[in-house]
Order: structure tokens, then C-alpha cells, then sequence
């Protein structure tokens, strides 16, 4: 049987996106005939998982690309490419890794891509098919990496160029996962560009069923960050009180930090909240069923996040709001206003415009009905692309489906 390693050095434990992430595409790997093991973080903290984890990274995507204070980003960079480089082929090599494999990077940035090229140069032939996944833009990663929006290109385009120079180039792709970053990782990096699908959980899709009439519920999820627009829900919830308080609304705002005591002004913003009646806030992360709980509860979802970083970057949430038929409110210019313009419903706002934001929920609430009756009848085409199934047959290739077909009619005859 062939077998798709994904490779995931930020993925700890359950909560977050990046357990469900790989384990949907592993275990539509799986039944497309690919044995499917998930390389993750060597500070797991799981249950016992179908697919199978296995610690092996000792560094996450913040520790791979950005710089102690007064270190050198390059001497960085190369420490954590080497450092990636060696922890892949120790995890690869229990399992006798082949050309007849797929190697799956769903978060890949420049210190990962450099490792790659270290480890492609010692497998030689029996370098696996590689997908690389850039979920972060260009110029993102050159800030990250302090190392700037022109070297990262050029970084970027050196570490591919070893690749595309290695006798199996003709088994690596490059995606992203929307077309904008699609479009610039082609033209900064002079490649071919392929738009991956996000791997939805199809629970999600048959969350769409009619929601209670009352209370109304409006949802936060994801981390309290300032790059996520928790501090905007304070200004929005202020003027929805009375609704609050007669019990017509209520909100849901999951408010677990991301850093020890949380971002400047987010602890506050989470004061105000939990002060204020009809408010759950939620202080600890979501499992999968809990989230999926919540979000079949829900009639609308805030998402008001920072839309210089979310012009061309995709957010999972948005993506299962979709698939569950859920309107969303969501800043204008951005990958999310614009799968909202094609496939779903909401309201858009002006990030950069005072109250813009609180006008838009009120907005929403005024059309929900209509906006719900639109969620659910235009995601057809979104569901269709956007599934496990698709991104895995993305990172499988041809070759090695074929040899799981081969496998699972080899089953069946036995």
C-alpha cells in the first residue's frame, strides 16, 4: 500500500485547525487506498488518533522562520532548514520512504522548502511525489522571517530552484489555497501554481438544517487575537444589549488566548464581554464536536479580522460557515468577502472605517432570514471544491492513487 506522509510541525494536540486539517485529508487518503501517517510536533499531547500522529518536530512554523532577538534571520533560517531537514528523515526513515509515496508540507514557508531540498538531495530517486502548501503570502513570510517582502521572494525562488533542479522535479507541486495567493506565489516565484482545496469536514455540511427561531445566535470562534478582530466584538455587542437582555439573542464568544494573558487590549475586551448578560464566553479551545455543536447553533458569525492579513490568506472557519449554510460578517478587500460574494451570505464591512463594523452585524441581523435562505442555497459549488476527498486526491497524484486503487481491488478480490 502506498503511504501519504503529512507533515505538520505546528500540530500538538486536538484543538485548533491543524489536527482536523490532516487527519481528514489522512483518512480520505485512506480510503482512496493510501495509508495516510501524520508527522507532528514532538510535543504531542493526543489520545490515541486515527491516522496516527507521530512526534518528530521540535519547532513550529514561529520557531522555524522567525529570529531570537539579535540573531542573524539568515543563520536562522539555514539552522532551522537543517534542523527540519534531519527530523523528517529520522521520522521517513522507519518507514523506508519510496518514489511510490506522497509527501504532504499543508503549511510549508521558506525554512521547510530550504529542509526539503537537504532531504531531496540524500533520498535522490526515492524522493516521495511533493506537495507543498503556502497558506501565508509572500511578503508575510519575509516579515515573519525579518528578512523583508524583496529577499523572501528571492529565498523563496533560490530553495525552489534546488528542488526543480533535482532528478525527480517532475513529482513536486506547489499550491496554495486561494487564488490570490495562488496568483502571487506564481509570479514571485516563476512557477506553476495550483489552488488546493481546504479540506471541510463533511459534518459541517449537513449542519444546514433549520435553526431554533429564538434565541438568535451570534458566534466568535477562534483564538482571542487582535489579527482575529476580537477587540471589535465589545463595540458590536454594546449596541445588541437590550436584545440580550429580553433573551431574544444570545452570543457565543470563544475567548481562549493565544499568548500567556493574551494580546494588548484583548484580556479587556474579554472583561467587557463577560460582564454583559447572554454572553457564553467560552475561556478554554474547541474540540471538533464542540465546535461543530456551536456552530449548528448558529445564525450568524463574526469574523472581523485584520484585513491587511487576510486579503489574500483563507480562514477554515469561514470555509465551514459555508459548508453549514451560516451567514458571516467579514471585512471587504479580502479571500473571505469574496468567497461570501460568490458562494455564501453576510454582510461586508470597512476595517478601516469607525463603526463600520457594528453597523454590519446590525445589518445582518436586520436580513437574516434572507441571508440564511441565501447561505443555504448558494454553497453548492463551494462544497463541491472545498472537501477532503478533493485536497487528497490533490496530494496523492496520479501515480500513487493508482497504486491504492490497485490496493483496494486487491482487498476486495481476497
Amino acid at each position: 500500500m502506498p503511504r501519504l506522509f503529512i507533515v505538520d510541525p505546528n500540530l500538538k494536540s486536538l484543538h485548533g485547525h491543524y489536527f482536523g486539517y490532516a487527519a481528514r485529508v489522512g483518512r480520505a487518503a485512506e480510503s482512496l487506498g493510501v495509508h495516510a501517517v501524520i508527522l507532528g510536533s514532538a510535543e504531542l499531547d493526543l489520545p490515541t488518533v486515527t491516522p496516527p500522529v507521530l512526534p518528530s518536530f521540535s519547532q513550529t512554523y514561529w520557531q522555524e522562520m522567525q529570529p531570537e532577538h539579535g540573531e542573524d534571520p539568515y543563520l536562522h533560517l539555514g539552522t532551522s532548514a537543517r534542523r527540519f531537514a534531519d527530523e523528517l528523515a529520522s521520522a521517513l526513515a522507519r518507514w523506508e520512504v519510496t518514489a511510490d509515496d506522497a509527501l504532504f508540507l499543508p503549511y510549508a514557508n521558506l525554512a521547510e522548502l530550504e529542509g526539503v531540498g537537504l532531504l531531496a538531495n540524500r533520498l535522490g530517486a526515492a524522493l516521495p511525489r511533493l506537495s507543498l502548501l503556502f497558506r501565508r503570502d509572500v511578503d508575510e513570510q519575509g516579515l515573519d522571517a525579518g528578512v523583508g517582502p524583496r529577499t523572501i521572494g528571492a529565498l523563496l525562488r533560490r530553495a525552489l530552484g534546488t528542488l526543480r533542479a533535482h532528478p525527480a522535479a517532475d513529482r513536486i507541486r506547489v499550491f496554495t489555497d486561494s487564488d490570490t495567493l495562488t496568483d502571487d506565489y506564481a509570479e514571485r516565484l516563476q512557477v506553476r501554481v495550483q489552488t488546493a482545496p481546504i479540506p471541510v469536514d463533511e459534518r459541517f455540511t449537513a449542519l444546514a438544517s433549520p435553526r431554533a427561531p429564538r434565541p438568535v445566535v451570534i458566534s466568535y470562534f477562534g483564538d482571542a487575537r487582535t489579527e482575529k478582530g476580537y477587540h471589535r466584538l465589545p463595540g458590536a455587542i454594546g449596541r445588541l444589549v437590550p436584545a440580550l437582555d429580553r433573551g431574544d439573542l444570545r452570543v457565543v464568544a470563544q475567548s481562549n488566548f493565544n499568548v500567556p494573558g493574551g494580546e494588548p487590549g484583548i484580556a479587556a475586551a474579554k472583561r467587557v464581554l463577560a460582564e454583559q448578560r447572554g454572553i457564553d464566553v467560552l475561556h478554554e479551545p474547541l474540540h471538533d464536536d464542540e465546535y461543530a455543536l456551536y456552530l449548528g447553533e448558529s445564525h450568524l458569525v463574526l469574523l472581523p479580522y485584520d484585513a491587511d492579513r487576510y486579503v489574500a490568506r483563507t480562514s477554515g472557519i469561514l470555509a465551514e460557515a459555508v459548508h453549514a449554510g451560516v451567514p458571516v460578517v467579514v471585512p471587504e478587500g479580502t479571500w473571505l468577502s469574496e468567497q461570501l460574494r460568490r458562494h455564501g451570505a453576510g454582510v461586508t464591512f470597512d476595517a478601516r472605517q469607525a463603526g463600520s463594523f457594528e453597523d454590519a452585524v446590525e445589518r445582518a441581523l436586520a436580513r437574516l432570514p434572507e441571508l440564511l435562505t441565501r447561505a443555504s442555497e448558494r454553497r453548492a459549488s463551494f462544497i463541491a471544491f472545498h472537501n477532503p476527498d478533493r485536497l487528497a486526491r490533490f496530494v496523492c497524484g496520479a501515480h500513487v492513487l493508482d497504486l491504492g486503487r490497485q490496493t483496494l481491488d486487491a482487498e476486495s478480490a481476497a
